[in-house]
């Protein structure tokens, strides 16, 4: 009875050092898994607030390149429109400064009216010979001042109708810049007069004046003085 009761108590004994055990056990294993879940809870945490920093990260590189994008493509449009606005101003300006028509050539002399203004005050016929008025060109230029093609705006003659009377009065008007000078000179070296042949005056008594570009040429033998006279008055 004594051993039945000996083994009874043993036995509970056992039992309760073997549920001791496992409780040990289950209590350990509920620590280690708790541990293990707050362990991979914190990673997760980690994990994610590594990712949120890295997406927070890229997404502020991104807004500050999209910042600097819209900056420079601010600054392009700012620059087109100030050149554009240059642009407009310059041709607006250029289109108030420039002339409403274009300028017209500068309207040559009216060697007419000065050549006949020389014979102011005198009768044809009985203070000087009767006259006719040539415009010389390239081709008879020479004959009139001695000069081959000569260059000019204009010239022209006035020479006694009968062929017998040394009388020739020449107006030419040059281009701005002529050397009148040396054209003068020219003149006077090769200007021929006596080509009536039987009558004419010396080379020297030749006269040979300019007023500004307005140059006077005139082989008369009487009355050389008066022409010289009339054309400086008539050309101011």
């Amino acid at each position: 009875m004594k051993k039945n009761l000996y083994t009874i108590i043993a036995l509970t004994i056992a039992f309760m050092m073997v549920f001791a055990g496992c409780s040990a056990k289950e209590e350990a294993t509920e620590a280690t898994t708790a541990a293990a879940t707050e362990a991979t809870t914190a990673a997760t945490e980690a994990t994610t607030a590594a990712t949120e920093a890295a997406t927070e990260e890229t997404t502020s590189e991104a807004e500050t390149e999209a910042t600097e994008a819209t900056t420079a493509a601010t600054e392009a449009t700012t620059a087109a429109t100030v050149a554009t606005k240059n642009e407009l101003t310059t041709a607006s300006t250029a289109a108030t400064v420039a002339p409403t028509e274009a300028p017209k050539p500068a309207a040559k002399a009216d060697l007419v009216a000065i050549m006949n203004k020389l014979y102011d005050g005198l009768t044809p016929g009985e203070d000087c010979p009767m006259v006719g008025q040539m415009e010389i060109d390239g081709e008879s230029s020479a004959y009139y001042v001695g000069i081959e093609n000569l260059s000019c705006k204009q010239a022209l003659a006035s020479e006694a109708m009968i062929g017998a009377i040394a009388h020739s009065l020449v107006l030419i008007e040059v281009e701005d810049g002529t050397d009148i000078a040396s054209l003068k000179a020219e003149i006077r070296e090769n200007i021929n007069p006596r080509k009536w042949i039987c009558v004419g005056v010396e080379r020297d008594e030749v006269v040979i004046e300019n007023v500004g570009n307005i140059v006077f040429v005139c082989i008369e033998a009487n009355m050389a003085d008066h022409f010289r006279t009339q054309f400086f008055n008539v050309v101011k």
